[in-house]
């Protein structure tokens, strides 16, 4: 039976988030997450983010209801959430992809964006120029 929630918001920036907001947000994420066993990634472009929490049900409501409320973004939207068997970012209090991240990393991020729809895939998604590479995350 699936015990673990997944939730992937979208939402727009209050200002093109540079260096430090992200790593501020990455430092308090993975400290917050590591205390309620929640997991998840991030990725931005220079207007929005996308982010997905995944964990117990109540906490990852609880998260996303105080997350709503950052000054560093606004517009939120819920583009998908379900109950999964496992975790598909077990491996992270929370990912990021900075463009360089390897390629389990991205495969991730590429299953979250189908899932997620057009519409989000579109805005998240660059398809590269590079050889052997089929994409990669915009920023």
């Amino acid at each position: 039976m699936p015990d673990i929630f997944q939730l992937t918001y979208t939402s727009t920036a209050s200002h093109p988030p540079g260096v430090q907001d992200c790593s501020e947000i990455l430092a308090k994420s993975r400290r917050n997450n590591s205390k309620f066993d929640v997991t998840g990634v991030l990725v931005h472009n220079t207007t929005h983010f996308l982010q997905t929490i995944e964990g117990p049900e109540l906490i990852v409501r609880i998260l996303y209801d105080r997350i709503s409320k950052d000054p560093l973004h606004h517009t939120l939207s819920i583009v998908d959430a379900c109950m999964l068997e496992r975790r598909q970012f077990g491996g992270w209090a929370m990912a990021y992809d900075d463009g360089n991240s390897g390629p389990v990393l991205r495969g991730k991020i590429e299953t979250l964006l189908e899932r997620c729809g057009p519409p989000v895939k579109a805005q998240f998604w660059v398809p590269s120029t590079h050889a052997g590479h089929t994409g990669s995350i915009a920023h």
